[in-house]
């Protein structure tokens, strides 16, 4: 019993300490819509202009079709973008700033963050 202990332990600590470059990978998901509608993708084209361009510093953008359901479990198809932004940990600011800009302008609930540690390079 000792020896399963400690390996469940000797793995979990494995895990904790793996290397990472120091980077996070982060996608942010932006509907393109709200209670009056589509968004128009040239709206999102100014925003990206004025905004995102401005504080990020370089990013893939992917345009999606997303799908999500209310709180009546009414489903709702909506096209949308997502950023993928490659950064150090300290940079979680910008996104926040940018986040919240984007969810203003555009009457937005939300806008889905996903943070992920990953080993990258430049090369």
């Amino acid at each position: 019993m000792k020896i399963k202990v400690l390996t469940i332990i000797l793995i979990i600590a494995c895990f904790g300490c793996r290397s990472t470059s120091g980077y996070v990978r982060t996608e942010l998901y932006f509907g393109l819509s709200n209670s009056d509608g589509p968004i128009p993708y040239g709206d999102w084209e100014i925003f990206k202009e004025n905004h995102v361009n401005k504080i990020l510093t370089g990013y893939t953008e992917v345009t999606a079709k997303g799908y999500w359901r209310n709180s009546e479990g009414e489903e709702f198809p909506e096209n949308s973008i997502m950023l993928i932004y490659l950064h150090k940990q300290d940079e979680v600011n910008k996104l926040d700033s940018l986040i919240n800009l984007y969810k203003t302008q555009f009457q937005q609930e939300s806008v889905l963050q996903v943070d992920v540690p990953v080993r990258a390079y430049f090369k």
